[in-house]
C-alpha cells in the first residue's frame, strides 16, 4: 500500500491524516463547526515508519466504534507489510 492509497482509505473512513516530524498521525475533527486545520484535529494514533514500524494508539482510539478500530488497524497492517521503497513519498 502506498502512502497515497493509505491517505485515501483513511479519508473514506471519515478520519484525517497528517504528518508531524515524519510521523503519520491519524485523527478526528474536534469541532465540526469550524474549518479543518491541524489545531482542530484530535489525534487517535501515530505511525512511525522509519527504522522500525510502530503503531501507537492513544485513549481516544479506544473510544472509536470497534468496527472503525478494526478497519484502521487493518489499513495500518497493510501499510506495514509494504516495503519502504514501494510506499512512495511521505507528504
Amino acid at each position: 500500500m502506498t502512502y497515497e492509497n493509505f491517505k485515501y482509505e483513511i479519508r473514506k473512513l471519515g478520519l484525517y491524516f497528517w504528518i508531524s516530524d515524519e510521523i503519520i498521525k491519524v485523527g478526528i475533527v474536534k469541532n465540526t463547526n469550524t474549518d479543518v486545520c491541524n489545531d482542530e484535529l484530535e489525534e487517535l494514533c501515530s505511525i512511525c515508519t522509519k527504522e522500525r514500524f510502530s503503531f501507537y494508539q492513544n485513549h481516544r482510539f479506544y473510544k472509536l466504534d470497534k468496527v472503525l478500530q478494526e478497519e484502521l488497524f487493518d489499513l495500518v497492517n497493510e501499510l506495514a507489510k509494504t516495503p519502504l521503497d514501494q510506499r512512495g513519498e511521505l507528504e
